[in-house]
C-alpha cells in the first residue's frame, strides 16, 4: 500500500522551510558553513557551525530546519524534543550572518508544532500551532518573530465573530 500524503504537502514544505531534520550527529548545509548538532550527553546538544559552538541546548533530542534564504542572513529553526505526554517540543531560532557569527534566541513555543516559517521585513516569523487547543473547530496559531537576535510573540486581535 502506497503512503498518500495530502496534494498541498509537498508544496508547504518545500516552500516554507527547506527542511532538513538532524538527530544526534546529522547536519545541514548553509550559505557559511555547514550547521550541526551533536549530543554532548543525555539532555544536552551543542548546535555548531563548522566546528565553532553557536548554542548549547537542552533537549532528548534535536531537529534541524534551515529556513528558505533571502537576504544576508540565514536562519535556521532548531526543535527541541523532550520525552512528556502532550508538551514535547519547543523551539530555538539561529541566524547566522555572512561573516561567521550566529545570533541565538531563548527558548519558546512549548507546547506547540512547527507550521510555516516565512521571511518577514528583518526578520523571520514563525508559525507555531498549539498541540492542544481547547475549540479543535478552529486552529490556533501561535505567531514569533524572531529579529536582532530577540524573538518576540506577535499579538493578533481576536476574531469579533
Amino acid at each position: 500500500m502506497k503512503n498518500r500524503w495530502p496534494a498541498g504537502f509537498p508544496l508547504l514544505a518545500a516552500g516554507c522551510l527547506a527542511a532538513a531534520a538532524a538527530s544526534a550527529a546529522d547536519r545541514i548545509h548553509s550559505r557559511y558553513g555547514e550547521m550541526s548538532a551533536a549530543r554532548r550527553d543525555d539532555s544536552t546538544f551543542v548546535i555548531s557551525l563548522d566546528t565553532q559552538p553557536v548554542a548549547e541546548v537542552f533537549a532528548g533530542e534535536v531537529s534541524l530546519y534551515r529556513v528558505t534564504p533571502r537576504g544576508a542572513t540565514e536562519y535556521i529553526v532548531v526543535e527541541l524534543w523532550q520525552p512528556g505526554l502532550n508538551c514535547q517540543r519547543s523551539y530555538v531560532m539561529l541566524a547566522v550572518h555572512a561573516q561567521g557569527q550566529a545570533q541565538r534566541s531563548r527558548v519558546f513555543g512549548e507546547c506547540t508544532e512547527l507550521r510555516a516559517a516565512s521571511h518577514v521585513h528583518d526578520g523571520v516569523q514563525v508559525e507555531l500551532r498549539p498541540i492542544v487547543q481547547p475549540d479543535a473547530s478552529s486552529a490556533v496559531l501561535e505567531r514569533y518573530l524572531f529579529a536582532n537576535g530577540k524573538v518576540t510573540r506577535v499579538r493578533t486581535p481576536r476574531s469579533t465573530r
